[in-house]
């Protein structure tokens, strides 16, 4: 028996799970994978993707960079925890879609898979407090510490 993680932004109220990128739960799995939820993530933190990173128009690159993350595990005690990680939103397939959009990346994420690339629901918005909001982005850039909804001088 082991422990199974997950990797939560606690500022957006969102999660994505190794499972989905075919890595297995267990820390030291999906740690050494070289092309699975790590890179998710990696993808997820990325400032400034533009120059030589995932080629991908996909809006949810780099929405988590400067947001609090956690890897978490089943047995984890919660209690330092003040959000709900059960009621969190799972992107796992929102940032599968994008990391696809990569034609090398798609090629490795589906390579020995019989899936197809995913086709998500949109996904509520999201602003820095964690309420509903409608007609932006997927969620705010950050550019020298300041949240910036618009995504005005990403570049």
């Amino acid at each position: 028996m082991g422990q199974d993680f997950a990797i939560y932004n606690l500022d957006q109220h969102q999660v994505i799970h190794p499972g989905r990128f075919h890595d297995g739960g267990r820390l030291r799995e999906f740690g050494s994978s070289s092309c699975g939820v790590l890179l998710a993530l990696a993808a997820l933190l990325a400032y400034g993707n533009e120059y030589g990173g995932i080629r991908s128009g996909h809006e949810i690159i780099g929405t988590w960079a400067g947001d609090r993350i956690a890897i978490i595990g089943d047995y984890a005690d919660l209690s330092r925890y003040s959000e709900d990680l059960a009621s969190f939103t799972d992107i796992s397939e929102h940032i599968l879609q994008a990391l696809c959009e990569d034609d090398t990346l798609r090629t490795r994420l589906l390579r020995d898979r019989e899936v197809e690339p995913p086709h998500p629901q949109p996904l509520p918005l999201r602003d820095a407090s964690g309420s509903a909001r409608s007609g932006q982005r997927f969620g705010p850039r950050q550019r020298g510490g300041v949240i910036n909804p618009q995504g005005e001088g990403d570049r």
